[in-house]
């Protein structure tokens, strides 16, 4: 019995015991939501100064010219598309990287007149951003093309256009072939023959096949769009510009029958009907093999017309 004593604590020990681990308990879980909600936090805050960037971009960046940008910690972006509303809605969410460990989060930052395109997300810390306006064919918006530092891409046969454009752009993950491609380059190919191509151009027809998957554009703005970005994402950027367009359109109308454009312009007005119904029947990419004729004449209208649109 006096062996078996030592054994036993008294109730006050155990009732601190007790008590100090339940403070324990307590202090942990606190530190955990603390910790997620200053993640949250963080990851909202680097979303809206990326927006905020994007709307640097739109006011006064260069076009096709390369910039950087480096966020605080390794991170995930993920470009958001939306159809709501007028003229949809882009989002940027953010991950970052903590402890070896993501950290999801589902805050996101909402733009509504900015176009993002990156492949499913762009993982890095440091990314390359560049720009394209997308003409249709009055300007409708600028494109933005996130790609980040650690994966290179190496254009293989562009055509002159494209090969100048490249060497403007100045971005040290992208390269033409014969120029400083890396061995693990993704090789965006414009030649049917080319070997271990990440995307096939066919820049005669403008489409392109990546991931056995085709991708329809109209000019050199959607196809760096369809290259830098997954098929949802596109298609829905796609749709977005669409309703831009066909908002800008009625304004142009408008502009014609309100001010004296109505007497120097009755030449393009019909074209633009034409494109305005265009617009109204636009469904997906591949509704862009059907414009180059009418564009074509409501540029050329345009172009001759004594009081121009655009």
């Amino acid at each position: 019995m006096k062996k078996r004593g030592y054994l036993e604590l008294p109730f006050s020990w155990i009732f601190a015991l007790i008590v100090g681990a339940f403070i324990l308990f307590i202090a942990i879980l606190l530190i955990v939501r603390i910790t997620k909600t200053e993640t949250s936090s963080s990851d909202i805050q680097t979303s809206k100064e990326i927006g905020i960037l994007l709307n640097s971009l739109e006011i006064s960046y260069e076009e096709g010219v390369s910039n950087s940008i480096t966020l605080p910690q390794y991170s995930r972006i993920y470009s958001v598309c939306s159809n709501s509303g007028s003229f949809g809605n882009q989002g940027i969410i953010v991950n970052e990287k903590l402890y070896n460990k993501w950290q999801k989060s589902y805050l996101q930052a909402s733009l509504q007149d900015q176009y993002l395109f990156l492949e499913n997300f762009s993982e890095g810390r440091v990314f390359y951003i560049f720009s394209k306006s997308f003409d249709f064919p009055f300007k409708v918006a600028t494109l933005t093309y996130f790609t980040p530092t650690t994966k290179s891409y190496c254009f293989v046969n562009p055509p002159y256009e494209i090969k100048t454009e490249i060497s403007k752009i100045d971005q040290d993950n992208l390269r033409v072939l014969g120029e400083n491609c890396t061995e693990d380059s993704l090789r965006i190919c414009f030649s049917a023959v080319a070997q271990d191509c990440y995307v096939t151009v066919n820049y005669n027809q403008n489409y392109l096949i990546k991931n056995n998957t085709r991708f329809d554009y109209y000019k050199n703005a959607l196809m760096y769009a369809a290259i830098f970005s997954d098929k949802d994402l596109y298609e829905c950027q796609v749709k977005r510009l669409i309703q831009r367009a066909n908002s800008l359109v009625d304004i142009y109308e408008k502009k014609i029958f309100l001010s004296s454009y109505s007497d120097c312009s009755k030449d393009i007005s019909s074209s633009l009907g034409l494109f305005s119904s265009y617009l109204d029947s636009f469904t997906k990419s591949k509704d862009f093999q059907t414009a180059s004729q009418i564009l074509n004449d409501l540029n050329a209208k345009n172009q001759y017309s004594l009081c121009k649109l655009w």
